[in-house]
Parts: C-alpha cells; structure tokens; sequence
C-alpha cells in the first residue's frame, strides 16, 4: 500500500501540459547567440527566450544551467510551418501567451500557434493576419484579449475588448471560407466579410457588419445581419433583430488590403 500511494505522489508531481516542454543545459563555450541559432525558431526572438527563464542579463548564462524554452519559440516543438497567424502591425503593449505561461511582450513579424492568447494593454492596438488561404485579418483595438484557433471552422475567441476582422470567402480552389468568432454571450458566423464586434463588463456583444452579412447566433436563436445594420446579445439571451447602424464604424486602411 505504502508503495502505491508513492507511486500516486511521484506522479502527480508531474505538471499536466498541452505540450511537452523542452530544456537546454548550458555547456561551455555556449553563448547566448549559439544557443538561440540552435533552439529557438527565430533566433531574433532571445529577449523573449531570455524574459521566460527571467534571466535579465545575457552574461548570468553560465555552464550547467538549464534553461527553458517554451513551445512558442521551440526550433523541435513548433517549427514555423506549425504556427497559424503572424503579428503585422503593433503599437504599445501587444502580449501574447501559451496555456502554462505568463503574458509576454510579443514581436513584430512574429509567428502565432494555435490556441495562443494575444491581448493589448491601454491606448495599444495590433494587426493579426492568419497565413492560411484566407489571409483573414484582425484589428485589436485597446484592452483586448483573443484566442487564436485554428480550427475545422476556422475562427478565434473574443474574451474581451472590440476588434475589426476581413475575412475572405474563398479559398485557391474556389470552396466557401467559414469562418465564427466566439464570445461569452454569442457565435457570429461569417463569410466574405468586414464586420466588427465588441465585448463590454457585462459580457454583452455588440456585432456591426460593413460587407456581406453575419449571422449571429444564441440562446438556440440565429439572426442575419446584413451590410449597414447591426445586433447586440446580452448574455443569456436571444439576440435583437437587426438595426440599422446609425454612425458606421469605417474600417482602417489596412483591412482593404
């Protein structure tokens, strides 16, 4: 019985995962550049590397140290070719996070895996364009916070905050995009479309449509929202009949890419 229940411990003392976790043990003669020209994905990204092991100075790496490098920036665990969305624009504090890490500062051109976390701080905004076919684009406004899915319908979480999105409803062999933002109090479904939605404190979604036509779905209730109109789901309820956007919100320049 003893030798079960140490069994029992010596198992659960192991951390429970989404994804393997990979170390380095520092050797001698390594330095920071080697290292990160051998591990990490982008070698660019070693301020990121250094802030997970929350290393402030390069030169405190020293032989026999073991330093982890998280799935995000792993060259052996998430190549490039795995990662799903790029970072094209940022302005003020745009952090991004894997499911057993902190938030940390993301990068300019950086490359996004599945069922990653990005948020903004105050006066910040960030421009995501995902890398498949659909080169579908997300505008962060302030105090945002979405979750990146690649998915058998493509689509993303929106936790809270308000962003623009384009997404194009055709993929190279001419087959219809689908395409759903998830929020707490609502499923917008799309296809060929420029559209905005917004989360509030109390978890209310407010979806306006500037091309094509949502359809915005809750409690077993689906409504379509054509171009110039717009709805809000305030959670635990059915969403309101379409209205017609009184001020419409005018999209960037960059979503007319």
């Amino acid at each position: 019985m003893k030798q079960f229940l140490l069994l029992i411990l010596f198992i659960l003392s192991f951390p429970f995962s989404a994804q393997e976790m990979e170390t380095y043990t520092v050797k001698d003669n390594d330095t920071l550049a080697k290292i990160a020209r051998e591990k990490l994905n982008d070698p660019t990204l070693w301020r990121e590397f250094l802030q997970y092991n929350d290393i402030d100075n390069p030169h405190k790496i020293i032989q026999g140290m073991v330093l982890k490098i998280p799935p995000t920036l792993s060259k052996k665990l998430s190549p490039k070719e795995n990662q799903v969305a790029d970072l094209k624009f940022s302005f003020g504090k745009v952090e991004y996070k894997t499911q057993d890490k902190s938030w940390t500062q993301a990068k300019l051109k950086q490359g996004f895996l599945d069922n990653e976390w990005i948020r903004t701080g105050s006066d910040s905004s960030a421009e995501i364009e995902y890398r498949d076919e659909t080169k579908t684009i997300i505008q962060m406004r302030q105090n945002s916070n979405i979750k990146i899915e690649k998915q058998k319908e493509k689509g993303l979480n929106l936790l809270e905050g308000s962003i623009f999105l384009k997404v194009f409803n055709k993929e190279k062999n001419n087959k219809d995009i689908k395409y759903s933002v998830t929020t707490p109090s609502a499923t917008i479904g799309v296809r060929g479309t420029v559209f905005y939605i917004s989360l509030d404190k109390e978890e209310t979604s407010l979806v306006g449509c500037y091309q094509g036509e949502v359809d915005v779905s809750a409690q077993n209730k689906t409504v379509v929202v054509p171009k110039g109109y717009g709805t809000r789901v305030i959670k635990g309820q059915a969403p309101m009949e379409p209205f017609k956007l009184l001020t419409p919100i005018v999209p960037k320049p960059a979503l007319e890419k």
